[in-house]
């Protein structure tokens, strides 16, 4: 028997003229659908994306005393830019050297945003980025280990008590933070037996303890050269880099996003009396969730006394997205 296969012109007349279905419930499926695409317009969530900054101004890390490790929390919260609130207060922060001239930090708002960013309810932190230099007049050898580290969320809560990592009085969140040697973490601590310390004595070798904390970025980085004895005598050939040479270290650490920010009730300096109902842009770095901070750490043995420091300076630049 011989099959006989129709034009392909033929085919799609035959499939054209199949029954038609009934087009009751398929009429109804689309009104049905049409309605909940005007329900969901209704509803739909308005999100805006901002960015907000903070920087440190350049200053020594350094303590009076040798082996100092400098500490500041990198606070993701809004902190309040328009300063709508009651009192701006809760809404700047301090590191632990506590210098006269860059005692606190405030964010400022970047690149303009819209007027309902400040009446939201809700506001999700998606990152930053913190771009620092570091720079010295050191003469000798010296090594400078700088770190972003946050506790572990089971040890969160008791480790910012117990460090006082957000210690302070009003208004300097973090300015009395500090970390304990050999139990945060360890390094070679530049101890010496003597009676002089050789030129070369510096730390370095910094082991955090990953028990207590994550650490989200570590770098050891080195200024001058073993018996160098001058650090004008160094700046050729080493400086073969501007970013990254002898007397001067850049880089740029990223930190995580610290997720949703709400509207809590914000404890004021009188006990009795609560500001409630205040937008997430206005929350604090008293607001925080312990386990989503994050602090910028270096550590050196070097002394502001003799006038030759170690400094650093940095930028930060936050990422937002409010919804309505």
């Amino acid at each position: 028997m011989v099959r006989k296969y129709l034009p392909k012109s033929q085919k799609k007349v035959l499939r054209g003229k199949n029954v038609k279905r009934r087009t009751g419930a398929k009429a109804q499926s689309k009104q049905i659908m049409a309605l909940t695409k005007q329900v969901r317009s209704l509803n739909k969530t308005t999100k805006t994306r901002f960015n907000m900054a903070w920087q440190r101004k350049t200053c020594p890390i350094e303590g009076l005393t040798s082996n100092h490790m400098y500490i500041c929390p990198i606070n993701y919260m809004p902190s309040d830019p328009y300063a709508v609130g009651s009192t701006n207060v809760f809404n700047t922060w301090s590191d632990n050297t506590q210098i006269p001239s860059a005692q606190s930090f405030n964010k400022f708002m970047l690149f303009q945003a819209p007027d309902f960013v400040s009446n939201c309810k809700h506001i999700y932190h998606t990152g930053s980025v913190i771009k620092y230099q570091l720079t010295t007049n050191e003469p000798d050898y010296t090594k400078v280990n700088i770190a972003l580290i946050r506790p572990k969320k089971r040890f969160a809560d008791q480790l910012t008590i117990d460090r006082q990592l957000l210690g302070g009085p009003s208004g300097s969140a973090g300015s009395t933070s500090f970390l304990t040697e050999n139990v945060d973490f360890t390094a070679h601590n530049g101890a010496f037996t003597a009676p002089n310390p050789p030129p070369t004595d510096t730390v370095f070798g910094l082991l955090w303890n990953k028990q207590y904390f994550d650490v989200l970025y570590n770098r050891e980085v080195a200024f001058s050269h073993p018996l160098a004895g001058n650090i004008s005598s160094n700046t050729n050939p080493s400086n073969t880099s501007p970013k990254n040479n002898s007397v001067i270290h850049t880089g740029y650490i990223r930190v995580p996003a610290g997720g949703v920010i709400q509207n809590v009730s914000k404890q004021q300096s009188n006990p009795t009396v609560r500001q409630n109902e205040i937008n997430a842009i206005e929350t604090s770095i008293l607001d925080c969730r312990q386990e989503d901070m994050c602090y910028l750490t270096a550590y050196s043995n070097g002394s502001t006394l003799d006038g030759q420091t170690v400094q650093l300076a940095f930028r930060v630049l936050d990422s937002y997205t409010a919804t309505n």
